[in-house]
């Protein structure tokens, strides 16, 4: 009792980021044990940032939903995964399938896979103050890859990384797209830069950032990286009228890769593959 005592007026003493260290320690001697399907779903949420429960269902290709259900209760109970509160648009949270996203515990847990970026995983820190348009934008880009998997071929193989897998990628364009597809089939493999478009971005910061890409085109810096040809550009427009202004754009500077553009309602509609894409002509 007394030993105790005395660690107690030590803390007390103690400055506050230290008494947070030692908490933090302490949490990870405490990690909950998981399976391996549900280490599976935090690798799915650290590539994805945010995910729904019914893309989740889809990613395990699991026919009882039930058992996905029971599996995210168990980890949520164990405080490893959060749901994601929509605040401004209460009907969208009653309504919709839960959203969710990884905890400081989870991050405690995956910081231990070399493969993973920190920085990365630090973003558990920020999940609060991120706009309900970024998550819609999370889950959008994880409804693409269950699209894009959903048509894979006998024989094909489909690669999708996320600004998560790619960290640390510097021949890559700037801004990083929000992914980079590779589409491989016996003849030949077929590679994209994808880019999701923010309403909120202005006229000239948006003209800026097309010309960019196409210099990156001009530049040609992928090849100092790989004899494959460069990716084509997936451009994913929020409307037809930033559709219209951001073609005058590129056609206007010549790219020398191919560059495709669409809206995101029209994927919403149609699907990612077939004619919802528009090739801009020089």
């Amino acid at each position: 009792m007394p030993h105790q005592l005395k660690y107690k007026n030590y803390k007390a003493k103690l400055p506050k980021s230290l008494i947070l260290i030692f908490s933090i320690y302490k949490s990870m001697k405490q990690l909950p044990k998981i399976t391996n399907k549900q280490l599976d779903i935090l690798l799915y949420l650290y590539k994805f940032y945010f995910l729904n429960s019914n893309q989740l269902q889809k990613l395990f290709h699991h026919k009882k939903p039930q058992t996905v259900q029971k599996w995210l209760k168990d980890f949520k109970d164990k405080n490893c995964i959060a749901t994601h509160d929509f605040k401004e648009n209460k009907f969208i949270s009653n309504t919709q399938p839960a959203v969710y996203y990884l905890t400081k515990l989870a991050r405690q847990k995956l910081k231990k896979n070399k493969n993973l970026d920190i920085d990365i995983l630090n973003r558990v820190y920020q999940t609060k103050s991120l706009s309900s348009q970024f998550v819609r934008n999370c889950i959008f880009l994880a409804d693409i890859y269950l699209n894009l998997e959903s048509q894979v071929k006998t024989g094909e193989k489909l690669h999708f990384s996320t600004k998560a897998n790619l960290q640390g990628f510097d021949y890559f364009p700037t801004p990083m797209p929000d992914a980079y597809i590779a589409i491989k089939t016996p003849k030949k493999t077929k590679r994209s830069f994808l880019f999701l478009l923010n309403s909120k971005i202005p006229w000239r910061i948006l003209d800026q950032r097309m010309m960019a890409y196409v210099e990156y085109s001009h530049d040609n810096h992928w090849a100092d990286y790989s004899s494959d040809p460069l990716p084509s550009f997936l451009i994913i427009c929020l409307n037809e009228g930033t559709k219209k202004h951001i073609y005058k754009t590129i056609a206007s500077e010549s790219p020398d890769t191919s560059f495709y553009l669409t809206t995101k309602d029209t994927i919403q509609k149609l699907g990612f593959t077939g004619g919802v894409w528009e090739r801009v002509r020089i």
